[in-house]
C-alpha cells in the first residue's frame, strides 16, 4: 500500500506541471486562433474596401473617358463643320467675288500703266 501511495504521489507531482504545461499551451493556442480569426476578419474588411474603392474609381474613370470621348466627338463635329465653311467660302460667295474685282483691278491698272508709259 506504501508503494501505491508514493506512486500516487509521485504520479500527482509529475502530473500538476505537466497539466499546467497543457493548460498553458491551450491558452496560447486560443489566443492564437482569436488573433488569427481576427486578423482573417479585418483582412477580409480591407478586401472588401479595397474591391469597392476600385469600383468607384473605375466608374469615376469611365465617366470622364465618356466624358473626353463626347468632348473629342463634339471638337471633330466642329471641325468638320468649319472645314465644310471654309470649302463653300472658297468656291462661293463673297471670297469669289472679291477675287473677281482683284483680277478685274489687276487688269484696270495694267491698262492704266500701259497707259501713262
Amino acid at each position: 500500500q506504501d508503494l501505491d501511495m508514493l506512486r500516487i504521489e509521485i504520479q500527482e507531482e509529475l502530473e500538476i506541471p505537466h497539466q499546467q504545461k497543457i493548460s498553458d499551451i491551450e491558452a496560447q493556442l486560443e489566443a492564437t486562433q482569436t488573433a488569427y480569426f481576427e486578423s482573417k476578419r479585418e483582412l477580409e474588411r480591407y478586401k472588401a474596401k479595397s474591391e469597392q474603392e476600385i469600383m468607384l474609381q473605375s466608374s469615376a474613370f469611365q465617366g470622364e473617358k465618356e466624358r473626353i470621348q463626347n468632348e473629342i466627338e463634339m471638337y471633330r463635329e466642329q471641325l468638320n463643320e468649319n472645314e465644310k465653311r471654309l470649302a463653300q467660302i472658297s468656291t462661293d460667295g463673297p471670297l469669289r467675288e472679291a477675287r473677281n474685282r482683284a483680277e478685274a483691278l489687276a487688269v484696270e491698272i495694267e491698262a492704266l500703266k500701259s497707259e501713262i508709259q
